[in-house]
């Protein structure tokens, strides 16, 4: 699986840690969890598909699902635990599951795939996960810009 670099809990995702759709300090993820499939195609459309610099990833949200903080430039979906955020230098999601790790690699992979040929597909993604307080896994994957 080539979509899949690396594994390992080095990173603190706190980006994805609270279950509140809001807060007094702006928008938060939405309570529910995404199927590993969706974020993977979430990921190829925001992310790969908006390569090499990332400037048009926010048009290509559906606006009514996320809620941006003004902040940071994060993107939080209302629904399901998952944020994105979108610089010059990197595009990153951040997902919350209770799935096994390995099924969640599998199905990241199936869903990236599912948008981008196995051609298109960029061979510097991180991918990185870590548990958190509330006990969900959090995965963050990471793609540099191509410039």
């Amino acid at each position: 699986m080539r979509v899949l670099a690396v594994i390992s809990a080095c990173f603190a995702l706190s980006g994805c840690l609270e279950a509140t759709s809001t807060s007094q300090n702006g928008p938060k993820p939405g309570p529910s969890l995404i199927s590993p499939s969706a974020a993977g195609a979430l990921f190829a459309r925001a992310c790969i598909e908006n390569l090499p610099d990332f400037s048009n990833m926010p048009n290509d949200l559906p606006r009514a699902s996320f809620a941006q903080a003004p902040a940071t430039g994060t993107y939080f979906h209302q629904r399901y635990n998952l944020s994105i955020n979108a610089d010059a230098e990197r595009c990153s999601l951040i997902f919350g599951s209770n799935t096994a790790i390995d099924t969640v690699v599998a199905e990241l992979a199936n869903g990236t795939l599912s948008v981008v040929s196995p051609d298109a597909l960029p061979r510097n993604i991180d991918i990185t996960s870590n548990e958190g307080p509330d006990g969900l896994r959090y995965f963050r994957m990471v793609l540099p810009s191509q410039d």
